[in-house]
């Protein structure tokens, strides 16, 4: 009986204004994606975790330092095809701020002026508020790109897929991660999105 490895590696994914290659790592996870999609691609249970092929790279440090065209294309091509939705974090129903350490009352006033804002007033507004966290420095600019602008958001998520992997690490820091393994297995297995 044979054994399936599956090894993250290099592939090419967009390419450049120029024209130039733009390559990255592709994951464990987006592979099994891709074969659980070829063996049973109408299951029900693979449509339920499909979005979750973008945590490996999101999980990965490839966003701190640069930006991630494998992360990218996976992304843009879930969402062209209707599994996700990608929204800024103000719109997001459960946007883990602490993640940005912002100003709550700043926070809050945008997203009272949030539906009646045009696009130059969104982006005016949301550079305003996350100026302190790209002043502070923390994040890579492609980890903060979509920390604001690129939440990604399933229709029956109550939280968007980076709050939730932020939650679920702060949770690991804090618990027993034995427990929290079996809990978040449990939970992307019958209902598609971690317990928080």
């Amino acid at each position: 009986e044979g054994v399936l490895v599956l090894s993250p590696f290099e592939m090419e994914a967009l390419r450049d204004h120029a024209g130039s290659k733009l390559t990255g790592q592709l994951q464990p996870a987006a592979s099994a994606a891709v074969l659980a999609e070829l063996l049973a691609p109408q299951g029900e249970r693979v449509r339920r975790l499909r979005a979750w092929m973008l945590a490996a790279n999101w999980l990965d440090s490839a966003l701190d330092l640069t930006f991630d065209p494998i992360h990218t294309m996976l992304r843009d091509h879930l969402r062209d095809e209707g599994t996700i939705r990608v929204i800024p974090f103000i719109e997001s129903p459960s946007a883990g701020l602490e993640m940005l350490q912002l100003d709550l009352a700043e926070y809050t006033k945008l997203q009272v002026e949030w539906d009646g804002l045009d696009l130059p007033h969104r982006c005016e507004g949301l550079s305003n508020l996350i100026r302190p966290a790209v002043l502070d420095g923390d994040f890579g600019v492609a980890r903060l790109e979509e920390l604001v602008w690129m939440r990604v958001l399933r229709a029956d998520w109550s939280s968007d897929m980076a709050s939730q992997l932020n939650e679920l690490q702060q949770r690991w820091e804090e618990d027993d991660p034995h427990a929290i393994t079996n809990q978040t297995i449990e939970a992307l297995l019958s209902m598609g999105h971690l317990v928080l």
